[in-house]
C-alpha cells in the first residue's frame, strides 16, 4: 500500500496503476505457488514462486506502463488515464533486464534463506525427549 501511495504521488497515473496492479497480481500468485509447494524440498517453494511471480510482476508492470496496445490504452482511458505509452522506448529490453535481476536475486538469496530455516527450525523429536 505504501509503495502504491508513493507511486501515485511521485509517478504518472499510468506508472502508479501498473505498479499497483503488477504488485497485487504477483503477490497473490507468489503466495499461491509457495503454499502449493510447501511440502517439497526447502528451496523449491520460495524459488519457484519467485521465478513465476517475478515474471508476472515484470510482464504486467512493463506492459501496462509502456505498451501502446489498443487494449491497454483503451482500458486506461476508461479509468481516465491519458494515453502516454512508451512508443519508441526500449521497454521490452528493460523488462528482460529487470526480470534477469529478479532471477539473480532469487538465486543469490536462496542459500541464506535455507540457512535461516535451519537456524529457526525446531529441534528433532529425539533431541526433545533427551532434554526432558
Amino acid at each position: 500500500i505504501v509503495a502504491v501511495i508513493f507511486s501515485a504521488l511521485l509517478a504518472t497515473p499510468r506508472i502508479a496503476i501498473a505498479s499497483g496492479l503488477a504488485f497485487l497480481l504477483a503477490q497473490l500468485i507468489d503466495v499461491a505457488i509457495f503454499n502449493r509447494l510447501r511440502r517439497m524440498a526447502w528451496w523449491a517453494p520460495p524459488f519457484a514462486s519467485s521465478v513465476v511471480s517475478s515474471a508476472i510482476d515484470t510482464a504486467v508492470f512493463f506492459t501496462v506502463a509502456f505498451s501502446c496496445a489498443p487494449a491497454i490504452n483503451g482500458t486506461l482511458a476508461l479509468l481516465g488515464v491519458q494515453n502516454a505509452c512508451g512508443d519508441g522506448l526500449p521497454w521490452r529490453n528493460w523488462a528482460l533486464y529487470d526480470y534477469y535481476v529478479k532471477l539473480a536475486l532469487a538465486a543469490i538469496f536462496i542459500l541464506p534463506y535455507g540457512g535461516l530455516l535451519r537456524r529457526l527450525a525446531p529441534p528433532p523429536e529425539s533431541n526433545l525427549s533427551a532434554r526432558r
